[in-house]
């Protein structure tokens, strides 16, 4: 075989080479069912590029109740002057003044009436606390919302220690459905 038949064979093989390997099909992954928020989601495989989210309207009440993610199944709010906050289980219960008004932002929390309990030990002051109003429905009466805060034991108190807090932090209660007083 001569020199030029040598160069034309193998270039044709290099060719057929890179032709097979371009014409590879790339495994496709549709982001719309992968279980991941992708950029330009508004959900997890929803809304954006993917069919729309369905709406939730269910009330949502989750914290971080002392390291601990939990979600509540017992939650009441109760408008008054101001807006009380209680959501509780078998070893938790928090009450929060999350303040007054009906305007959406931020507001600090109000020590009358907050207060917690976790495994029977007593956080009777507030230290510092912050709610987001984020929605307000006076139609539907709900509020949706998100909290953190820091309580303290009663400094005259037989357990007290100064070093001892119950932090409430990712509080997200959403449409959360409240009654006058």
């Amino acid at each position: 075989m001569n020199c030029s038949v040598q160069k034309l064979l193998f270039i044709l093989l290099t060719a057929t080479f890179f032709v097979a390997v371009a014409c590879e099909k790339e495994e496709v992954i549709d982001t719309c069912t992968d279980g991941i928020f992708t950029p330009g989601e508004e959900g997890i495989d929803c809304g954006g590029p993917c069919p729309p989210c369905e709406e939730n309207t269910m009330p949502i009440a989750i914290a971080e109740i002392a390291g601990t993610s939990t979600r509540f199944a017992n939650f009441s709010l109760e408008k008054f002057d101001d807006w009380i906050m209680r959501f509780h289980n078998d070893t938790i219960d928090i009450v929060l003044n999350i303040g007054d008004g009906d305007s959406l932002g931020t507001r600090s929390l109000k020590s009358n009436f907050t207060r917690g309990s976790v495994h029977n030990k007593n956080y009777q002051l507030l230290h510092e606390g912050l709610t987001l109003f984020t929605e307000i429905n006076h139609e539907e009466q709900y509020l949706s919302f998100y909290v953190e805060a820091k309580l303290v034991l009663d400094p005259n108190g037989p357990n007290f220690n100064p070093l001892d807090t119950l932090f409430i932090r990712n509080g997200d209660f959403f449409k959360i459905p409240w009654t006058n007083q």
